[in-house]
């Protein structure tokens, strides 16, 4: 990554007439020198960012304990002592506000996913370009979710497996009736569908209603269209 050749601003000094109240605190976990000099030397650029860089989770997490203010932080996965994997929950307990965005070489699907379960808002990685990194930032704060094209597609594929992978216990029976209100049908009508009672279908709604954590026939309706249940 090639950073702009700008030589006027020191890397961790925002502009002296940046409001103290709309800056934007950025901190760098990388340890890689050249590559987290470069990431400060980016971000100098923009008026509003302050940002401090660590070499190590260890460095940051007391700082954070302190109540130092922190909006962003820029997360390498491959770190000495703590990994950025390792950090993420430790960040999220600290500070749950920060907005943690993964920027590292690891593309694998476990590091991926690992690191979304845990807390990251975004993945992106080293290959992302220099100018993007800023843009990337504010995307997080607007409540975006910042991802590598690559990444994206990862995600994508993990939702659809873990959609299709959820079964939540459900008996062949509560499956039938939870295909039945997905179709519209009454209770009564199910009940007729499958020669039981009506209190029988009662019972199995129950036990459905538990299992899918729901409390109404809308919401288990809709959470069997949006993880295909049904």
């Amino acid at each position: 990554m090639t950073a702009p050749n700008r030589k006027d601003r020191p890397p961790h000094t925002p502009a002296a007439s940046a409001d103290d109240a709309a800056i934007i605190h950025v901190w760098v976990i990388e340890d890689h020198e050249e590559f987290r000099n470069t990431v400060a030397r980016v971000l100098a650029l923009e008026s509003d960012f302050r940002t401090d860089v660590f070499k190590r989770c260890e460095d940051a997490l007391a700082r954070l304990s302190q109540g130092s203010p922190v909006h962003v932080i820029l997360l390498d996965i491959g770190l000495p002592g703590i990994s950025g994997l390792e950090a993420i929950p430790q960040i999220k307990t600290l500070s749950p506000a920060t907005q943690i965005i993964m920027l590292t070489a690891f593309d694998d699907p476990p590091k991926v996913r690992q690191a979304i379960q845990s807390g990251a808002t975004g993945y992106l990685l080293k290959t992302t370009a220099a100018r993007e990194i800023s843009a990337r930032i504010r995307e997080a704060l607007a409540g975006g979710a910042p991802l590598d094209t690559h990444i994206a597609r990862q995600v994508l594929a993990m939702i659809n497996t873990t959609s299709s992978e959820k079964e939540y216990g459900l008996a062949p029976r509560e499956r039938e009736v939870l295909d039945g209100l997905v179709k519209g049908k009454t209770v009564k009508e199910i009940a007729s569908d499958l020669g039981v009672s009506y209190h029988t279908v009662d019972t199995y709604l129950r036990r459905l209603y538990e299992k899918l954590d729901v409390q109404s026939r809308s919401r288990a309706v809709s959470k069997a269209l949006q993880e295909r249940l049904v």
